[in-house]
């Protein structure tokens, strides 16, 4: 089956997909937990359910923060963590060397191969972090029990500790989370963490999930998120994908989705995205925001601001201070913003704050 598809009608299946059509009551209706909920800066994961629901989220335990996509920290289910810990576990040595991008090419040398160096830091990990402890304990730990070709002198630190990449993705297979709200951060074992994760198993189906949310699209696409070759990304594709003309460009997507992304439908409306919402945190940047300039004022390399979605598009960014007691936010229209969204706005800015603690906020729209 092949269709064609223009842009438009792609962004309002995925904002429909990601739940910010806003139908969604609980936390766990949201598909965006299949993937998980990414928390850069301390905070984002909350704005981002915000968003998407009705009301603000409840407090809850049985979600764990993890640094776990592209090293990134991330809430997800606590019942998914095993299975996902094997969907993201390397395919191949290819695809271990890919990940561990800061190390490889010493591990290489000295005639590692990627599988060995994953699981060797894996299990290093496992061994050593079995109490609550900061980051920079652990890592020294970490680092006394590997061998030296997985380190690094570092000038900041002005220490020698393991690579940061490395050390990041070590810790989901070796059953670890972090401790929310601690700076810096503090590691601990998951309770009922299981065994050690020790190979793949389901690639596939979390490429489905990714496609499912931010389809339709392709090798490349998937190869940016989960951190690998496009080679690797195209072998582990799923079956039953719906070849998708683009405006010319050719994508996939689930068949049993085709007809949602047919009838999908704008929706009316603002919704103020924390910078790493997973809605805007995609490789297809073209296709989310057309215009360079407004590209490189949404996806900057450091201090990115959050995305202002009207009416299904991301019209500018925006940012938030603390002024007193209160939040001022100030967004930036990439073009005049239609007067008739000015009370969906305000009302957006509050709900913002409101999930930041505030029961005040400012609303200034600065000139394009």
């Amino acid at each position: 089956m092949r269709i064609s598809v223009d842009r438009s009608q792609v962004l309002a299946y995925r904002v429909k997909a990601h739940g910010l059509d806003r139908r969604g009551r609980r936390v766990d209706d949201l598909a965006l937990l299949d993937l998980g909920v990414q928390d850069t800066p301390s905070g984002s994961a909350y704005l981002a359910l915000s968003a998407r629901l009705e009301r603000a989220p409840e407090p809850s335990d049985s979600y764990a923060l993890i640094w776990s996509l592209r090293g990134a920290p991330h809430y997800h289910r606590g019942t998914d963590l095993k299975r996902l810990a094997a969907q993201l576990y390397p395919v191949s040595d290819v695809d271990a060397f890919k990940r561990l991008f800061d190390v490889s090419p010493g591990l290489k040398k000295r005639g590692w191969t990627g599988l060995d160096a994953f699981a060797t830091a894996v299990e290093t990990m496992r061994s050593v972090v079995t109490k609550p402890m900061s980051k920079g304990e652990a890592s020294a730990a970490v680092t006394s029990e590997l061998p030296r070709e997985f380190s690094v002198d570092c000038r900041v630190c002005k220490a020698r500790h393991v690579r940061e990449q490395t050390f990041r993705l070590s810790t989901l297979p070796a059953g670890l989370e972090l401790e929310p709200g601690t700076s810096p951060p503090v590691l601990r074992p998951r309770k009922r963490r299981g065994t050690v994760t020790k190979r793949a198993a389901g690639a596939a189906d979390l490429v489905d999930t990714y496609l499912r949310l931010n389809g339709p699209a392709g090798p490349d696409e998937v190869a940016w998120f989960f951190q690998t070759s496009t080679s690797i990304a195209r072998a582990i594709m799923p079956d039953d994908l719906a070849e998708i003309d683009v405006d010319g460009r050719t994508a996939w997507l689930p068949e049993d989705r085709v007809r949602a992304l047919r009838n999908a439908k704008a929706i009316r409306g603002v919704r103020l995205l924390p910078q790493s919402d997973g809605f805007t945190r995609v490789a297809d940047r073209e296709l989310m925001v057309p215009r360079k300039d407004d590209r490189d004022a949404l996806y900057r390399t450091l201090g990115s601001p959050g995305g202002a979605l009207v009416d299904g598009e991301i019209v500018g960014t925006w940012r938030a201070k603390t002024d007193r007691h209160r939040l001022a936010i100030t967004v930036t229209p990439f073009r005049r913003m239609p007067k008739a969204r000015r009370a969906d706005l305000d009302g957006e800015a509050a709900r913002v704050a409101s999930a930041r603690g505030f029961d005040d906020v400012a609303v200034v729209v600065a000139r394009p």
